[in-house]
């Protein structure tokens, strides 16, 4: 991770979506339903099997989180539970991949608010993270990644024309999440000023 005085550069460490740090699926959902609910994507109930399972859980990663809303969403149990099951974050992402049926155009729609939700849920659960996320305040958050243009730039964190926006290749979405769970958890943490009377 590096950072300038307008943007954090990272692929990987704490920001990363495969970062091992567990936190409880019921935080997670109740994060992500009023989201869907507000932008109007369709989704399980509340009290559908689907969504208990999703809450029962205690998520070892965001990738797994992310992974299994998306399954949860497209109303696939075998996936949802072969997610759930699965510790290593590549495989819940190559299992994530074979969620049936899935809508380009729904998932789209979700998948940022998806990865906020668990993100605001992951650094809740934990302190020294979360400590780490805010501490970069309002700093443009970039996943470096050199092969990812969707989550990430599509630049190495280390390259130097990462600086640039004009020379990033991708859309930056963990990044964009990762704002808007900082947004989320800067309001509930942050410090409050005491005024004198």
């Amino acid at each position: 991770m590096r950072s300038t005085d307008t943007h954090v550069f990272f692929w990987g460490g704490p920001f990363s979506n495969w970062n091992r740090s567990s936190f409880p699926g019921e935080a997670a959902v109740a994060e992500l339903l009023p989201r869907l609910d507000r932008i109007g994507v369709a989704h399980p109930a509340e009290d559908s099997p689907l969504t208990r399972l999703l809450k029962a859980h205690r998520f070892n990663c965001g990738e797994q989180f992310m992974m299994a809303a998306k399954a949860w969403m497209f109303d696939d149990a075998t996936r949802l539970r072969a997610i759930l099951a699965e510790t290593d974050p590549k495989k819940q992402k190559l299992l994530g991949r074979d969620v049936s049926p899935f809508f380009a155009d729904v998932w789209d729609a979700a998948c940022v608010d998806i990865v906020a939700s668990g993100a605001i849920a992951r650094f809740s659960a934990n302190p020294s993270q979360r400590k780490q996320l805010l501490d970069t305040g309002e700093r443009v958050l970039v996943e470096g990644s050199p092969r990812d243009r969707l989550w990430g730039v599509g630049l190495d964190w280390r390259d130097e024309r990462i600086e640039d926006p004009l020379n990033w290749r991708g859309r930056n979405l963990l990044g964009k999440a990762l704002a808007i769970a900082r947004a989320e958890l800067s309001s509930r943490y942050a410090p409050r000023r005491r005024f004198a009377r």
